[in-house]
């Protein structure tokens, strides 16, 4: 791909994206993990998309095939506790899982809407009622994910679990064309103002040791590069909810 042509989808990607395994830790994992965070030289500096240094890391990243999958179907959470679901209807409707619901103006293609996720084996699982107050814990949204008909790992990170196997994993499922990964984090271990949300992985660039996380709150908040190890950091804390490490869902059809 020839550099004007990856410069025009750069350009591209920052008009569409700005706008707009279970285990258990103790209940101070989350202090504990800030307190050497905090100490680290390098503290979470999360490059937007939508900037020039956001969109050159773009263009110098071998590994975006996620991104392309995930991009014709991005879209906004409708609901502050939606970002799971959001994350979740990209996922199936990019892995081309059939919906059910047909969208006139695509030609009646039948995709999942955010409405339409929840159905009565999701309802089993988490009523939808509770998403509206409380969004998901991890491993239930992989369980309501799986209802649909694709394969989901769990995977929440912990004490023990490296930066070097998360990297290695969230990378093969990047240039897996079968597959999408849904990370669960916490914002301010990447930079940001919030708590507990889900988004998707998009690339990985090597040089820098960054991942982009393609937020499903871009109304709010645009598309970041992360650090692998600030990352890292992120995922491994702990859902007050459910006393259970954050981490990610490997979908794949």
């Amino acid at each position: 791909m020839n550099q004007s042509l990856i410069r025009r989808l750069g350009l591209a990607l920052t008009l569409s994206l700005a706008q707009l395994s279970v285990y258990s830790q103790a209940p101070d994992a989350v202090e504990r993990v800030r307190a050497a965070d905090i100490n680290r030289p390098d503290q979470p500096t999360p490059i937007a998309i939508n900037n020039a240094d956001g969109q050159g890391l773009f263009e110098a990243s071998k590994e975006k095939g996620a991104f392309w999958r995930a991009y014709r179907f991005f879209e906004q959470q409708e609901t502050q506790t939606f970002c799971g679901v959001a994350s979740s209807v990209i996922a199936l409707n990019s892995l081309a899982i059939p919906g059910p619901v047909a969208i006139p103006a695509l030609a009646n293609k039948k995709l999942f809407t955010q409405g339409s996720f929840f159905t009565p084996k999701t309802e089993a699982i988490r009523p939808v009622e509770k998403v509206r107050k409380t969004g998901y814990p991890l491993a239930q949204l992989g369980d309501t994910i799986r209802t649909h008909g694709v394969k989901v790992t769990t995977v929440h990170v912990v004490d023990g679990f490296s930066t070097k196997r998360m990297r290695q994993e969230l990378c093969e499922a990047i240039r897996n064309e079968n597959a999408l990964v849904i990370i669960n984090y916490f914002r301010p271990y990447v930079g940001q103002q919030g708590g507990g949300h889900f988004s998707l992985i998009g690339a990985y660039e090597e040089k820098t040791d960054r991942f982009l996380i393609m937020d499903v709150n871009r109304i709010n908040h645009p598309s970041v590069w992360i650090r692998a190890q600030h990352l890292y950091n992120a995922l491994n804390t702990v859902d007050k909810e459910v006393k259970m490490n954050r981490g990610y869902l490997i979908v794949t059809k």
